[in-house]
């Protein structure tokens, strides 16, 4: 069950504080076959996670490039919050990080 953000007074889903989402969606590979619902499953989630109050970053056919710098991103705005006055009222925060695409298994380790 997902617990749904309250609205604002513009009729907007709120958002909550201490609630951050990164979003990945791939459907093109340079070097593997394309794929047709990765994208559609990831903006799914990505508009699961707003509507449940997060701040939800949805990425769209990255390249490994784009994955390091949104999770640098991710990374600066978890730090920024931790150390910030929202943290003492809102609690510790809450982070999902989802990948919808093609993953492959080399040595033994599991890549996106």
């Amino acid at each position: 069950m997902v617990e749904e953000a309250r609205e604002d007074s513009t009729g907007r889903h709120a958002v909550l504080k201490n609630r951050f989402a990164l979003v990945f969606g791939c459907n093109e590979y340079q070097y593997e076959r394309p794929l047709k619902k990765a994208v559609n499953d990831a903006t799914d989630m990505h508009n699961l996670l707003t509507l449940a109050g997060f701040q939800s970053t949805l990425v769209v056919n990255p390249t490994w490039t784009d994955m390091i710098v949104q999770q640098a991103k991710l990374i600066r705005a978890l730090e920024m919050y931790q150390g910030s006055e929202d943290h003492a009222t809102w609690g510790p925060p809450l982070v999902v990080v989802f990948f919808s695409g093609h993953g492959k298994d080399v040595n033994r380790v599991t890549k996106l």
